[in-house]
């Protein structure tokens, strides 16, 4: 039943790239199309069973976009995340299709010290509007990924103020990130960019 909707996919995706010639591009990952025609639908199937989830939408070009593929695994190896078509070359870099070698930080290298087998299914890359990067990846594993602590019955109390971001009642002292000074350089270009353009407009 999987593999019929798979080449029913292909079927689509194929009589999609012929309509839309600009699709045949070999520097377009074919899986893209395939989930952009699955994510279609499913916002259909969503809107006809639950009319509260809205009408599907046109996503027009705007600065932020985005889109998907899948890693893929040959039958005879086991799923790691160092041997699909996605996957973690090193703990800085990362090898995907079309793409090919990125450079990443993040959470990552808490997941790759795992020992348990884990499995990288769809992975959604993402630009905002503010030219910055990201990647996420749905992940499969048999063992859970976060161990659910124990109880302790104990009780904190923790006092919010302006010198640091919190105090606990057992003296534990968490520091203000300052959000604003951190980025407020960024910001400043950021602004600088949006009043050329709209003095060019």
């Amino acid at each position: 039943q999987d593999r019929i909707k798979q080449l029913e996919q292909r079927q689509n995706a194929k009589q999609m790239s012929n309509h839309f010639q600009f699709l045949e591009d070999k520097r377009i990952d074919s899986l893209a199309k395939a989930n952009a025609i699955r994510n279609y639908r499913k916002a259909w199937k969503a809107f006809r069973k639950v009319h509260s989830a809205g009408v599907p939408k046109f996503h027009r070009k705007s600065y932020a976009w985005g889109y998907q593929t899948n890693c893929q695994y040959i039958k005879q190896k086991t799923a790691q995340l160092t041997n699909g078509t996605v996957c973690f070359e090193d703990l800085k870099h990362i090898l995907v299709p079309k793409l090919g070698r990125l450079r990443i930080k993040g959470s990552h290298k808490r997941l790759l010290s795992r020992q348990a087998e884990t499995r990288i299914g769809t992975v959604t890359i993402t630009k905002d509007a503010a030219d910055r990067f990201f990647l996420s990846m749905q992940l499969g594993s048999d063992t859970p990924f976060i161990t659910k602590p124990a109880k302790t019955n104990r009780q904190t109390g923790i006092d919010l103020n302006t010198k640091n971001f919190l105090t606990t009642s057992d003296g534990k002292v968490v520091a203000n990130p300052r959000y604003y000074r951190t980025i407020k350089g960024r910001l400043a270009k950021a602004q600088r960019v949006l009043s050329r353009r709209a003095r060019r407009a």
